[in-house]
């Protein structure tokens, strides 16, 4: 008796990694395409202007070039996709000493729950000082009648989790935001959208972000209705080595030229003290003068904690300064990520090995019996289902399938039918042959 076996490889892998270069393809051409966008001649026209300052002092010292970064709880401000990368429940708090004597409070919490995903709480508080008020007399003069308050607020509900794609983890988040403007007794009150996604280690240590911030509601006081701030920011982050980050980061807005920023991390003490600068730039030219578009600032960690300072100079306005402190508490949620981690041969655990799926075609017959060749058939299949290594797919769970495509198997020894049936099936090997007498 003689036997003729055809093994066959399903290559829809390999076309999930060509699908993967296609991708980056697409997206470096998105940002040479939105790189001549820009609108500088509507700058400054939409209103609610204070959703466009940076938050949290790493962020903004390295450039404000965070989206592609995105591992914390600043992640509701920058691409809340990045929420799903928590480990730990995080709480931070940011104080900002803007222009012109006003000031800026940031209030941030977010919980990763098992299975679930992760859930944000935003707030964020401009004071914007006293204004005084004036009249006119009838004789034309200015006359002081007292003063009055200008403040914004931004309260946000966020959400992210992540699903997979080409073996890697793709992240997504949103964040659902409250937006009030207040200028005396005028009062304006909109809601609006930020989305984000986040792919992780596309390559090693190299990952990809974009966001879509203030897709919402106009704002408007008394007859008077103007846009929110629309932008799109994409950025890319690369852990050069363990101890040196750089992140770059992209913003088209509706209202102003398009900005770059670039931002480089250094660990001087491994987990525990980093140093940052960056620079942020306008396809234009500068904004303001003298060390305008410089960034710098340092963290220290320990024990959970995280305190962070951000420096930032706007010319002849003057220096804006930012404070963070956040803490990471409580029991760590494992499988709201899977995050391979770098450990030692030594230590190195054992990791299951891979099984491979395949399916079993019943062998045709020739000059035996088909009872025969059934048989042999079904006797491959047990032999191969006693390896460890491999996952045989059951006769009847073949023909229910096939059942249901409508697809006639009979005769099949050739490979492209293999081909076809392994697809069918999606398995990743197919075995068809024949058997006959010597």
């Amino acid at each position: 008796m003689k036997m003729k076996i055809h093994l066959c490889k399903n290559n829809n892998r390999k076309f999930s990694v060509k699908f993967l270069k296609i991708s980056i393809c697409f997206y470096l051409l998105f940002l040479y395409t939105t790189s001549s966008c820009g609108a500088s001649d509507k700058a400054g026209t939409a209103a609610s202007q204070f959703l466009k300052i940076g938050v949290g002092a790493r962020p903004v010292s390295l450039g404000e070039s965070y989206v592609g970064v995105s591992d914390g709880v600043y992640s509701i401000n920058w691409n809340p996709a990045g929420l799903s990368s928590l480990e730990f429940p995080e709480i931070t708090a940011s104080h900002l000493i803007w222009l012109a004597e006003t000031y800026e409070e940031h209030l941030a919490f977010a919980i990763p729950l098992k299975n679930i995903g992760t859930f944000g709480v935003n707030f964020i508080y401009l004071n914007g000082g006293s204004l005084n008020k004036y009249s006119v007399d009838s004789g034309g003069n200015p006359v002081l009648e007292g003063a009055f308050n200008v403040y914004d607020l931004n309260i946000g509900l966020s959400y992210g989790n992540y699903f997979k794609i080409w073996n890697k983890n793709l992240y997504y988040g949103l964040n659902i935001k409250y937006i009030s403007n207040s200028i005396e007794v005028e009062k304006s009150n909109s809601f609006a959208v930020d989305l984000g996604l986040l792919l992780k280690d596309i390559f090693e240590s190299f990952s990809i972000g974009i966001s879509v911030f203030n897709i919402g509601t106009s704002v408007n006081f008394g007859r008077t209705a103007e846009n929110l701030p629309f932008y799109i920011k994409t950025g890319i982050f690369w852990k050069v080595v363990p101890e040196f980050n750089l992140a770059c980061d992209l913003t088209i807005p509706n209202d102003n030229d398009v900005k770059i920023g670039i931002g480089v991390e250094s660990w001087v003490v491994e987990n525990y003290f980093a140093l940052r600068c960056g620079y942020t730039t306008r396809l234009n030219g500068g904004e303001y003068a003298g060390l305008s578009g410089l960034t710098a600032g340092a963290g220290f960690n320990i024990e959970g904690f995280s305190l962070d300072y951000a420096f930032v100079p706007y010319g002849d306005l003057g220096y804006t300064h930012r404070v963070s402190l956040s803490y990471s508490f409580g029991e760590k949620v494992t499988q709201v990520v899977h995050i391979q981690e770098e450990t030692s041969k030594e230590n190195k655990p054992e990791v299951e090995e891979k099984k491979i799926v395949l399916a079993v075609a019943d062998l045709v017959s020739e000059d035996v019996l088909k009872s025969q060749a059934n048989t042999i058939s079904e006797l491959l299949r047990t032999s191969l289902s006693n390896s460890k290594n491999l996952v045989v797919l059951e006769r009847a769970n073949m023909d229910k399938i096939l059942k249901e495509q409508a697809f006639q198997k009979t005769g099949c020894t050739e490979v492209e039918c293999a081909i076809e049936i392994g697809k069918l099936l999606n398995v990743e090997k197919m075995i068809v042959g024949s058997v006959g007498k010597l």
